[in-house]
């Protein structure tokens, strides 16, 4: 009974991710610094925040439907390497994606307006990233 909310659960998820996938691209390039102005910077950074809102929450329904996967198939066959394998690459990537968008950041200082434009675009680049490998068939 549980397993078919969880496959209800994941179907309204990645219909809902397939509609979403077309918008968060389409925000992030109307994402455009118009001049130098403070109140350009200003709206050019919010942009990019509610941009990585939409990328992050989408990654994350990748992210639950593939461990929703990995949870069932290590119930019916009892072995759980590949969740935990998963579920570490998922910790890795966090300190991964920090990591390569911090000494993008810190490359730029102390023009901190223009690094956190770098910053928040090299996150959303590897938030793309790392959906288009959950959305890999697992075969």
């Amino acid at each position: 009974m549980i397993t078919i909310y969880k496959q209800r659960f994941v179907a309204l998820v990645l219909l809902g991710s397939a509609f979403a996938t077309d918008a968060v691209q389409a925000q992030e390039t109307a994402c455009e610094l118009a001049d130098t102005t403070p109140a350009a910077h200003r709206d050019y950074l919010q942009c990019l925040d509610s941009a990585l809102q939409g990328a992050e929450r989408q990654l994350q329904a990748w992210s639950n439907k593939r461990r929703l996967q990995l949870e069932t198939e290590a119930k019916h066959s009892g072995l759980t390497q590949a969740l935990d394998i998963f579920l570490r690459s998922e910790q890795s990537f966090e300190t991964y994606l920090e990591d390569s968008c911090r000494w993008r950041y810190v490359r730029l200082l102390p023009d901190s307006q223009k690094a956190a434009g770098v910053y928040k675009r090299c996150k959303l680049h590897m938030f793309e990233q790392r959906m288009a490998s959950h959305k890999l068939a697992l075969d």
